[in-house]
């Protein structure tokens, strides 16, 4: 593999000896001479294209998202044998830690957060509609819960019916390019700051509503905790002042904030739903299946 890999570098012309190093144990990113970051993904050219794109938009936005690195060629990624390898300059910072980040001092990091995440929106938004494909969300959650049925998986009904509702309102909110894969893993901190916002490959034009409740549900749904109820208590907390720090730059309508638990719900469906398609995945089907229970008659977004 290194050999590969001093083949791909030397293309972006750092030539052998280099110190490259696995992240995390992932056999797909490495960090090179404390300098650079090369990942290997899968995606087709397009994709690859549509995330050059994206950031490229943002950093003349003055958003904080990474920066490619040209080969001497001119090109921003090398394909070889079905995979395509992209450099990123090392971003200083960090990711935050979803199980402590409810720590004093929390309401502070969420509002930060909500503000630099409708800052992010706002410039989106500049992009375009026409630039990225829109998501069918009402038809693709119909599908979901249809193939959910044919594996015999039993959801309430109220549940059903409280998440086919947001059919009813789904043309009222404001719809745009979002990042569509919003969490604490693709976010960057360094002194208290966000650095950048990493990894757009799924972006679709969908409702900005979307980003701010996959958000909400990737610091809740963190193991099991969302049956603790301090723990509850707190992602409160920090959910309200990252609410109010999005408001503050990018107020959301009344329908959106009304539409936020049906969204939430309805996300859940696609979670499960996909889980039951990937096989290694549907093991977690029954959490998930708790989780959406929990959810709906907890009503924790009713904030």
């Amino acid at each position: 593999m290194l050999d590969i890999l001093h083949n791909i570098l030397k293309k972006y012309g750092l030539p052998p000896p280099l110190e490259i190093k696995p992240i995390y144990n992932n056999t797909a990113v490495w960090q090179i001479n404390d300098k650079y970051i090369l990942k290997k993904s899968s995606e087709e050219e397009k994709d690859i294209e549509k995330t050059l794109m994206i950031t490229g938009f943002l950093k003349n936005q003055n958003i904080p998202v990474i920066e490619y690195v040209k080969t001497v060629n001119g090109d921003y990624y090398v394909s070889d044998n079905g995979d395509i390898y992209s450099l990123i300059k090392k971003i200083n910072g960090e990711h935050i830690n979803p199980s402590i980040v409810f720590a004093d001092g929390c309401k502070k990091t969420a509002r930060h957060i909500g503000e630099e995440t409708a800052r992010l929106h706002k410039a989106l938004k500049k992009i375009g509609n026409d630039a990225v494909y829109e998501s069918d969300f009402i038809n693709e959650l119909k599908n979901q819960i249809l193939e959910i049925k044919s594996k015999n998986i039993e959801i309430p009904h109220d549940i059903l019916e409280f998440c086919l509702e947001l059919d009813e309102v789904y043309h009222l909110l404001p719809k745009q390019v979002i990042h569509r894969d919003m969490h604490s893993g693709n976010m960057l901190f360094y002194g208290g700051k966000l650095t950048a916002f990493l990894d757009f490959d799924s972006s679709q034009v969908n409702a900005r509503l979307f980003d701010i409740a996959y958000f909400g549900q990737s610091m809740l749904f963190i193991g099991d905790n969302y049956k603790n109820e301090n723990f509850v208590k707190r992602w409160k907390e920090f959910f309200d002042s990252f609410l109010r720090g999005y408001n503050s730059v990018n107020e959301l309508n009344e329908t959106e904030t009304k539409s936020l638990h049906r969204l939430c719900a309805s996300i859940q469906i696609g979670f499960i739903s996909f889980y039951l398609w990937l096989e290694t995945k549907r093991n977690l089907v029954p959490n998930r299946l708790d989780m959406l229970k929990w959810m709906y008659y907890s009503g924790v977004y009713n904030l």
